[in-house]
């Protein structure tokens, strides 16, 4: 297969150029003191989910109230025109 050799060429070529490429040393203590830094409790995690979240609820709730009040004013309208007419069979 082609494609698969010349896959094979293209990774084995960046692992060549990447050979010397390493973290500076300090690196990984550095991500553990970031993480170690976070809160961990569920409440922060709740605390800083909400905080991207609630604005987006409070827009969804928002459309969801505008597009009630048409839908009932709209069904209004249909009932009182439908109220209005009235079939008789003799």
């Amino acid at each position: 297969m082609p494609a698969d050799e010349e896959l094979d060429e293209r990774l084995g070529r960046l692992r060549d150029m990447t050979e010397g490429l390493r973290a500076r040393g300090g690196f990984a203590d550095a991500v553990m003191q970031a993480v170690a830094a976070q809160p961990s409790g569920w409440i922060e995690t709740a605390w800083r989910a909400s905080l991207r979240m609630v604005p987006v609820a409070a827009l969804c709730a928002m459309a969801a109230l505008i597009w009630a009040v048409q839908s009932e004013s709209a069904v209004d309208e249909e009932l009182a025109i439908a109220h209005g007419i009235v079939e008789m069979d003799w």
